[in-house]
């Protein structure tokens, strides 16, 4: 998984790059191939709190740069199932 998580920032950086430079409609391209990494290795880990905190900032980036704002951020604050006590987790890479 290390390797899509790579790719997956990889990704968002381009897509920060698009966003400095206004070219809204390739970085919200960028950041939707983001998000359907961090969708995938995150729904294979749900207790790993790193992932779930990717899948979080995918979806708000995608709100902040205008792609279903309302949406994005209900799915942000209700899509992590981490079930443990933040206290009791350990962050894995």
């Amino acid at each position: 998984m290390s390797l899509q998580r790579d790719l997956a920032t990889s990704t968002n950086k381009v897509a920060d790059a698009l966003l400095s430079l206004k070219r809204m409609e390739e970085a919200t391209k960028a950041l939707l191939a983001g998000l359907a990494i961090v969708d995938r290795y995150s729904a294979t880990d749900p207790e790993n709190l790193r992932w779930q905190i990717d899948l979080v900032l995918s979806l708000n980036k995608l709100a902040l740069a205008g792609d279903e704002p309302r949406t994005r951020d209900q799915r942000a604050r209700t899509s992590t199932s981490v079930s443990t006590p933040v206290t009791t987790l350990k962050v894995r890479s």
